[in-house]
Protein backbone atom coordinates (compact mmCIF):
# COMPACT_ATOMS: atom_id res chain seq x y z
CA UNK A 1 0.00 0.00 0.00
CA UNK A 2 3.02 2.28 0.78
CA UNK A 3 4.58 1.63 -2.77
CA UNK A 4 1.45 2.65 -4.48
CA UNK A 5 0.75 5.63 -2.42
CA UNK A 6 4.04 6.97 -3.26
CA UNK A 7 4.61 6.20 -6.85
CA UNK A 8 0.89 8.44 -6.57
CA UNK A 9 2.73 11.20 -4.66
CA UNK A 10 5.38 10.66 -7.70
CA UNK A 11 2.79 11.04 -10.25
CA UNK A 12 1.88 14.07 -8.29
CA UNK A 13 5.37 15.54 -8.28
CA UNK A 14 6.38 15.10 -11.30
CA UNK A 15 2.65 16.80 -12.57
CA UNK A 16 3.79 19.28 -10.99
CA UNK A 17 7.08 19.64 -12.20
CA UNK A 18 6.00 19.44 -16.01
CA UNK A 19 3.17 22.05 -15.56
CA UNK A 20 5.74 24.96 -15.35
CA UNK A 21 7.16 23.58 -19.12
CA UNK A 22 3.68 23.49 -19.84
CA UNK A 23 3.66 25.52 -24.14
CA UNK A 24 1.12 27.97 -24.66
CA UNK A 25 -1.44 27.60 -26.88
CA UNK A 26 -0.86 29.22 -30.80
CA UNK A 27 -1.74 32.97 -30.78
CA UNK A 28 -4.66 33.46 -33.81
CA UNK A 29 -3.66 36.61 -35.39
CA UNK A 30 -6.42 38.92 -36.56
CA UNK A 31 -4.60 42.51 -36.83
CA UNK A 32 -5.56 43.73 -33.83
CA UNK A 33 -2.33 43.56 -31.86
CA UNK A 34 -4.03 44.55 -27.94
CA UNK A 35 -6.41 41.76 -28.15
CA UNK A 36 -5.09 38.74 -30.03
CA UNK A 37 -2.29 39.24 -27.32
CA UNK A 38 -4.09 39.91 -23.82
CA UNK A 39 -2.34 38.98 -20.62
CA UNK A 40 -5.69 39.35 -18.72
CA UNK A 41 -6.85 35.84 -21.16
CA UNK A 42 -3.43 34.60 -21.66
CA UNK A 43 -0.46 34.45 -18.87
CA UNK A 44 2.14 33.49 -21.37
CA UNK A 45 1.84 36.77 -22.86
CA UNK A 46 4.78 39.50 -22.05
CA UNK A 47 3.57 43.27 -23.21
CA UNK A 48 7.30 45.56 -23.52
CA UNK A 49 6.27 48.73 -23.35
CA UNK A 50 6.37 52.19 -21.45
CA UNK A 51 4.98 54.79 -20.37
CA UNK A 52 6.11 57.65 -22.58
CA UNK A 53 4.89 54.63 -25.19
CA UNK A 54 1.20 54.84 -23.64
CA UNK A 55 1.23 58.27 -23.25
CA UNK A 56 2.84 60.29 -25.71
CA UNK A 57 3.57 63.81 -26.49
CA UNK A 58 1.10 64.83 -29.14
CA UNK A 59 2.30 68.03 -31.35
CA UNK A 60 1.84 68.82 -35.26
CA UNK A 61 4.90 68.89 -37.84
CA UNK A 62 5.21 70.22 -41.27
CA UNK A 63 2.14 70.84 -42.88
CA UNK A 64 -0.20 70.29 -39.73
CA UNK A 65 0.77 66.54 -39.41
CA UNK A 66 -0.06 65.21 -36.37
CA UNK A 67 2.55 63.87 -34.52
CA UNK A 68 2.93 61.52 -31.48
CA UNK A 69 6.35 61.64 -29.84
CA UNK A 70 8.11 63.77 -32.59
CA UNK A 71 6.86 60.51 -35.37
CA UNK A 72 3.50 60.03 -37.23
CA UNK A 73 0.90 57.75 -35.50
CA UNK A 74 1.89 54.76 -37.74
CA UNK A 75 5.69 55.11 -36.68
CA UNK A 76 4.60 55.65 -33.08
CA UNK A 77 5.58 52.72 -31.05
CA UNK A 78 2.56 51.88 -28.71
CA UNK A 79 3.85 47.95 -27.11
CA UNK A 80 5.50 45.47 -28.86
CA UNK A 81 3.83 41.51 -27.37
CA UNK A 82 5.51 38.17 -27.41
CA UNK A 83 4.27 34.58 -26.42
CA UNK A 84 6.67 32.12 -27.23
CA UNK A 85 5.35 28.03 -27.79
CA UNK A 86 7.71 26.10 -26.45
CA UNK A 87 5.98 22.71 -28.32
CA UNK A 88 6.53 24.07 -32.12
CA UNK A 89 9.79 26.60 -31.25
CA UNK A 90 7.19 29.46 -32.40
CA UNK A 91 7.93 32.93 -31.16
CA UNK A 92 4.45 35.00 -31.79
CA UNK A 93 5.25 38.93 -32.17
CA UNK A 94 2.76 41.25 -32.52
CA UNK A 95 3.89 45.41 -32.78
CA UNK A 96 1.09 48.01 -32.10
CA UNK A 97 1.39 51.52 -33.26
CA UNK A 98 -1.17 54.29 -32.60
CA UNK A 99 -2.09 54.43 -36.10
CA UNK A 100 -1.90 51.70 -39.21
CA UNK A 101 1.59 49.95 -38.09
CA UNK A 102 4.19 51.52 -40.70
CA UNK A 103 2.16 54.05 -42.37
CA UNK A 104 3.63 57.48 -42.69
CA UNK A 105 3.15 60.03 -45.05
CA UNK A 106 1.68 58.59 -47.52
CA UNK A 107 4.55 55.52 -47.46
CA UNK A 108 3.68 51.91 -46.31
CA UNK A 109 5.73 48.66 -45.25
CA UNK A 110 4.38 47.08 -48.27
CA UNK A 111 6.11 50.36 -49.98
CA UNK A 112 9.31 51.02 -48.54
CA UNK A 113 8.67 51.71 -44.67
CA UNK A 114 10.39 49.45 -41.91
CA UNK A 115 9.73 48.06 -39.42
CA UNK A 116 11.61 45.36 -37.42
CA UNK A 117 12.39 43.14 -33.85
CA UNK A 118 15.66 42.49 -32.98
CA UNK A 119 16.53 39.40 -30.63
CA UNK A 120 19.41 38.42 -28.55
CA UNK A 121 20.17 35.86 -25.69
CA UNK A 122 20.04 37.29 -22.23
CA UNK A 123 23.00 37.63 -20.46
CA UNK A 124 23.18 38.79 -17.24
CA UNK A 125 21.12 42.08 -16.03
CA UNK A 126 19.43 43.72 -18.57
CA UNK A 127 20.81 47.42 -19.32
CA UNK A 128 18.65 48.84 -21.36
CA UNK A 129 21.41 51.73 -22.04
CA UNK A 130 23.66 49.52 -22.97
CA UNK A 131 22.17 47.25 -25.19
CA UNK A 132 23.98 44.49 -27.09
CA UNK A 133 24.17 43.76 -31.06
CA UNK A 134 20.86 41.48 -31.67
CA UNK A 135 21.43 37.82 -32.69
CA UNK A 136 18.66 38.39 -35.87
CA UNK A 137 16.36 40.05 -36.65
CA UNK A 138 12.83 39.76 -38.15
CA UNK A 139 10.57 42.27 -39.61
CA UNK A 140 10.78 44.50 -43.25
CA UNK A 141 13.97 46.70 -43.59
CA UNK A 142 13.52 50.75 -44.72
CA UNK A 143 13.86 50.55 -48.60
CA UNK A 144 15.68 54.19 -49.73
CA UNK A 145 14.62 55.78 -52.70
CA UNK A 146 16.19 54.13 -56.16
CA UNK A 147 17.35 50.99 -53.83
CA UNK A 148 16.12 47.57 -54.69
CA UNK A 149 14.32 45.36 -52.06
CA UNK A 150 16.77 43.01 -52.33
CA UNK A 151 19.78 45.76 -51.78
CA UNK A 152 17.54 46.54 -48.59
CA UNK A 153 17.34 43.50 -47.17
CA UNK A 154 13.74 42.59 -48.00
CA UNK A 155 12.65 38.64 -47.92
CA UNK A 156 10.45 36.90 -49.65
CA UNK A 157 7.62 37.24 -47.25
CA UNK A 158 4.45 38.96 -47.40
CA UNK A 159 5.42 42.70 -47.27
CA UNK A 160 8.86 41.93 -47.72
CA UNK A 161 8.93 40.06 -44.84
CA UNK A 162 12.20 38.69 -43.67
CA UNK A 163 14.18 37.23 -40.53
CA UNK A 164 18.02 37.64 -41.10
CA UNK A 165 21.15 37.77 -39.20
CA UNK A 166 22.10 41.17 -38.06
CA UNK A 167 24.84 43.48 -39.92
CA UNK A 168 24.23 46.37 -38.99
CA UNK A 169 26.05 48.88 -36.57
CA UNK A 170 26.66 48.98 -32.88
CA UNK A 171 25.92 52.13 -31.13
CA UNK A 172 25.68 51.98 -27.56
CA UNK A 173 22.09 51.75 -26.36
CA UNK A 174 20.75 52.22 -29.92
CA UNK A 175 20.75 49.87 -33.01
CA UNK A 176 20.05 50.53 -36.54
CA UNK A 177 18.15 47.67 -37.13
CA UNK A 178 15.96 48.96 -39.97
CA UNK A 179 19.29 48.94 -42.33
CA UNK A 180 20.77 45.52 -40.46
CA UNK A 181 19.48 42.72 -42.54
CA UNK A 182 22.01 40.29 -43.43
CA UNK A 183 21.35 36.74 -44.84
CA UNK A 184 17.77 35.17 -45.28
CA UNK A 185 17.61 32.71 -41.81
CA UNK A 186 15.21 30.00 -44.07
CA UNK A 187 14.45 27.97 -40.75
CA UNK A 188 12.93 30.81 -39.14
CA UNK A 189 10.91 32.17 -41.64
CA UNK A 190 7.31 32.21 -40.15
CA UNK A 191 5.18 34.77 -41.92
CA UNK A 192 3.70 37.75 -41.74
CA UNK A 193 -0.25 37.88 -40.65
CA UNK A 194 -1.62 40.82 -42.46
CA UNK A 195 -0.55 43.95 -44.63
CA UNK A 196 -1.18 46.22 -41.67
CA UNK A 197 -4.00 48.33 -42.76
CA UNK A 198 -7.27 50.06 -41.37
CA UNK A 199 -9.23 46.98 -40.63
CA UNK A 200 -5.88 45.05 -39.86
CA UNK A 201 -3.59 47.86 -38.24
CA UNK A 202 -0.79 45.32 -36.13
CA UNK A 203 2.37 44.04 -37.34
CA UNK A 204 1.98 40.39 -36.48
CA UNK A 205 4.33 37.85 -37.58
CA UNK A 206 5.73 34.59 -36.25
CA UNK A 207 9.60 32.99 -36.21
CA UNK A 208 9.96 29.14 -36.34
CA UNK A 209 12.70 27.32 -34.79
CA UNK A 210 13.27 30.05 -32.44
CA UNK A 211 15.08 28.88 -30.13
CA UNK A 212 17.65 27.38 -32.34
CA UNK A 213 18.19 31.02 -33.94
CA UNK A 214 18.39 32.34 -30.76
CA UNK A 215 21.24 29.62 -29.32
CA UNK A 216 19.51 29.73 -26.15
CA UNK A 217 16.41 28.93 -24.09
CA UNK A 218 13.91 31.76 -24.44
CA UNK A 219 12.72 30.95 -20.97
CA UNK A 220 15.85 31.96 -20.03
CA UNK A 221 15.30 35.03 -21.13
CA UNK A 222 15.29 37.26 -24.19
CA UNK A 223 16.48 40.89 -25.16
CA UNK A 224 13.96 42.66 -27.55
CA UNK A 225 14.64 45.55 -29.70
CA UNK A 226 12.30 47.21 -31.86
CA UNK A 227 12.78 49.88 -33.99
CA UNK A 228 10.11 51.54 -36.51
CA UNK A 229 10.27 52.96 -39.56
CA UNK A 230 11.92 56.89 -38.94
CA UNK A 231 15.30 55.77 -38.00
CA UNK A 232 17.41 58.23 -36.49
CA UNK A 233 14.97 60.68 -35.95
CA UNK A 234 15.26 60.19 -32.29
CA UNK A 235 16.31 56.67 -30.83
CA UNK A 236 14.42 57.46 -27.91
CA UNK A 237 11.25 57.84 -29.69
CA UNK A 238 11.57 55.40 -32.68
CA UNK A 239 12.94 52.29 -30.61
CA UNK A 240 11.41 50.16 -27.90
CA UNK A 241 13.46 47.53 -25.96
CA UNK A 242 12.57 44.98 -22.94
CA UNK A 243 13.16 41.48 -22.76
CA UNK A 244 11.10 37.83 -23.04
CA UNK A 245 9.59 37.21 -20.59
CA UNK A 246 9.03 40.47 -18.07
CA UNK A 247 10.40 38.66 -15.20
CA UNK A 248 12.55 36.31 -16.36
CA UNK A 249 13.87 33.30 -13.89
CA UNK A 250 15.93 30.74 -15.61
CA UNK A 251 14.17 27.71 -16.16
CA UNK A 252 15.92 24.10 -16.55
CA UNK A 253 14.91 20.61 -16.82
CA UNK A 254 15.16 19.28 -12.98
CA UNK A 255 18.06 16.37 -13.11
CA UNK A 256 18.27 13.54 -11.74
CA UNK A 257 19.16 14.18 -7.96
CA UNK A 258 16.55 17.06 -8.31
CA UNK A 259 14.09 14.33 -9.33
CA UNK A 260 15.10 11.72 -6.44
CA UNK A 261 14.55 14.67 -3.70
CA UNK A 262 11.13 14.88 -5.27
CA UNK A 263 10.61 11.26 -4.80
CA UNK A 264 12.01 10.74 -1.39
CA UNK A 265 9.56 13.46 -0.24
CA UNK A 266 6.74 12.08 -1.78
CA UNK A 267 7.53 8.62 -0.22
CA UNK A 268 7.65 10.45 2.97
CA UNK A 269 4.83 11.55 2.88
CA UNK A 270 3.30 8.48 1.85
CA UNK A 271 5.22 6.54 5.20
CA UNK A 272 3.55 9.36 7.44
CA UNK A 273 0.16 9.17 6.21
CA UNK A 274 0.10 5.40 6.49
CA UNK A 275 1.73 5.92 9.84
CA UNK A 276 -1.09 8.30 11.10
CA UNK A 277 -3.43 5.86 9.86
CA UNK A 278 -1.91 3.37 12.01
CA UNK A 279 -2.09 5.26 15.25
CA UNK A 280 -5.86 6.70 14.82
CA UNK A 281 -8.26 4.39 16.45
Amino acid sequence: MVGRTAFRYCLIAIALLGARSAAADPITFTGNVANDFNPATNPDVTIITSSANLNPVSTTGPNDTPLLNGVVPGDALKQVALDYNAATDTMYVGVQTWGVAGSAAGTTIASGNGMVVGFAPLTGAYKPSDLAAPTFVAGASNVSPGQSNAAAGRGPGLDGFNVATYTGGTVPGTMNLLTGFGQTLTAGMGNLAFNPSTATPGFEFTITNFSKLLGANPANGVVVMTQDGEVNVDTSKDELAGTYPAAVEPQTIPEPTTFMVWAGLAAGLAWARRRSQRIDP
